[in-house]
């Protein structure tokens, strides 16, 4: 698709996103997906649209993979609209399979302390070190280094960094490019997010996001065979 079939594309999802209520999504070319609040546009060479927390911020349009934006967000779009059609239609209502008894159940006594659940910890992440340097433009570059600091293991991890003003509100959001999107307990992961356009800032806010699975025991070696 042409930049020009994108901007069609662009055009015909206007309807979808009038209302403000509905996501977009933006694929840049290096595979990153930035949701955003409404409809995206294109301005000259930027790419500009409402982050997920509604603040205004901008891609380098060479950066940014119109036609596959605008697959991702019809994509979206049918997704939301068959999730409404099963919410109209309503559940439907099944049969029950089994009949449950009280003595089906167990029982606690009084004052017994009730069975823990065996629920895995969370992922927790902590930025260790980042800092800032201009871009080629008028913008910053945020990099720095990113750790799980959990005892489990971290897959799918996504970074969300905000530039805020001096009143703490968002100027800018942008999705990090992470070196490695799977951690270990105690590893760490580079960073890099661009903000074109966007060279005064008052602080810096980090957001995480990944699923974590338990760290499996190392296997118990096998004990030598005693000589008999």
């Amino acid at each position: 698709m042409s930049r020009a079939g994108a901007l069609a594309l662009l055009l015909a999802l206007a309807p979808l996103t009038a209302t403000g209520a509905s996501a977009d999504w933006l694929v840049t070319r290096a595979g990153t997906r930035v949701e955003t609040r409404g409809a995206w546009q294109v301005k000259g060479k930027l790419v500009v649209f409402h982050g997920a927390d509604g603040g205004l911020s901008s891609l380098r349009l060479a950066e940014v993979d119109l036609d596959e934006s605008g697959r991702a967000t019809v994509a979206a779009e049918r997704a939301r609209q068959a999730a409404g059609d099963a919410a109209a239609q309503g559940p439907k209502r099944k049969a029950p399979a089994v009949v449950l008894t009280d003595d089906d159940f167990r029982h606690v006594e009084p004052g017994a302390a009730a069975p823990a659940a065996d629920t895995p910890a969370a992922p927790g992440f902590k930025v260790t070190s980042w800092e800032r340097s201009p871009d080629a433009g008028e913008g910053v570059v945020i990099t720095g280094t990113l750790q799980n600091t959990s005892t489990v293991n971290a897959t799918e991890i996504a970074l969300s960094v905000q530039l805020l003003d001096a009143a703490g509100r968002s100027s800018a959001i942008g999705q990090a490019t992470l070196t490695s999107t799977a951690l270990a307990p105690g590893q760490e992961s580079g960073f890099r997010v661009d903000f074109p356009g966007a060279a005064t800032y008052s602080d810096v806010k980090f957001d995480f996001r990944a699923l974590g699975a338990p760290v499996k025991p190392p296997e118990a070696e096998p004990k030598p065979a005693k000589e008999s």
